[in-house]
Formats: structure tokens, sequence, C-alpha cells
């Protein structure tokens, strides 16, 4: 990463079919941020505290005044799940591969598809954000740091 926000992006091909996340205004910021190489999550301005997934209102406080910050996308691997069937018929040349839960150093868990090895994931495993393209959209993935 070049600056806390900004994300990495991989010419590396993870995943062949593109899937349109089904986006609404709470989310739409979150996914045209990811499109410019950036990491945001929202913070709550009431009580300072982010959350994960971007919704109406802080789900510790109830506060509808949050801001989206600039994440650095360093964390640890908190869950995983190996695919080895494919949920959608569209991925079934796609399998195995993996789907991580990491816990970013800001406290949120973000999801997203595993660049490297599948032996080589593990638990509390330190990771990096980076940016996939799937026809010309960006996704979000991870790496070893």
């Amino acid at each position: 990463m070049t600056e806390v926000g900004t994300v990495q992006e991989t010419t590396e091909q993870l995943q062949k079919v593109y899937v349109e996340p089904e986006t609404d205004l709470d989310t739409r910021w979150w996914f045209e941020a990811l499109e410019q190489d950036r990491l945001e999550i929202p913070r709550c301005n009431a009580c300072g505290r982010t959350f994960f997934p971007p919704q109406p209102d802080c789900p510790h406080c109830g506060a509808q005044d949050w801001r989206p910050i600039p994440a650095g996308g360093r964390g640890r691997i908190y869950s995983w799940v190996v695919c080895y069937l494919p949920f959608d018929p569209r991925f079934a040349e796609e399998v195995p591969y993996a789907i991580l839960a990491v816990e970013l150093e800001e406290g949120v868990r973000l999801f997203g598809r595993w660049k490297g090895d599948l032996d080589a994931i593990r638990a509390d495993l330190r990771v990096q954000a980076l940016v996939y393209r799937v026809d010309g959209h960006a996704l979000l993935g991870w790496e070893a740091a």
C-alpha cells in the first residue's frame, strides 16, 4: 500500500465470473471507493467506533451520524471457507477457492477471496487487502502480509 486507504491492485486473475453485488444507498459509496483502489469503512461520529457493513445507524450506539474513513487494509484471518463445490454453476471451473473473513486493525471484519496457496491459510495469519478486477469491476481480495 502506498498510503492509508489506498489498496494495491493485482493483475492476477483471482476469479473469472463477475456477479454484481446488490448495492443500495448505504453501501454504494463503499463499492465506488473500491473501484478507485480505496478501502474505506464507516466510523461513527458519536461514539467513535468503526463498523461494517455500511448501514444507516451505528450498530454500537444507534447514532445516524457517521462518515467513511480510510482503512489501512492490514488485518488477521479470523475465519475462512474453502469452496470445493460451486454454490453457483457459474463458478464450476473456479473451485477450489477460499473466501476469508479478515479482522482489520480498525476492528471490523471484511470478506474477500484469497490470493495464494490454499495450504498457507491459517487462523491469525497477517494479511493485506488487495483489489482485483473481474470484467473491469473491482473486488476485495487478501494476500499474506
